[in-house]
């Protein structure tokens, strides 16, 4: 699945901390996959500035979107996670762009 760094980041926010052993490896397999590598961190400037982590813009348009791989039971856990953020009334702008990707919910119909 093609994915952009915010799709990432956002990704790796929203995971679930905790869940039976099934969902506990996948989410550690699926973590490593979309954590950014130590080039990527250099090439994408990602740093920390207080609770948000920032990243270079110009780089990431012109590299693009990248292939990570989500498989069917890490698809159904992101599915879950957005899911369950969306009744609890705390999704942001930030998560809409990946939430479609995953959830695809168009509510203007």
């Amino acid at each position: 699945m093609k994915l952009t760094m915010r799709d990432r980041i956002v990704l790796l926010n929203i995971l679930p901390p905790e869940g039976d052993i099934t969902t506990i490896k996948v989410v550690h397999k699926l973590r490593m996959e979309l954590a950014p590598s130590e080039k990527e961190i250099k090439d994408y400037k990602i740093r920390q500035e207080k609770t948000q982590i920032l990243w270079d813009d110009a780089r990431e348009k012109k590299v693009g979107a990248q292939d990570k791989k989500i498989g069917p039971k890490a698809f159904s856990i992101i599915e879950e996670a957005f899911q369950s953020l969306n009744k609890q009334k705390k999704l942001n702008e930030g998560h809409l762009e990946t939430y479609m990707k995953f959830c695809g919910e168009d509510e203007d119909k």
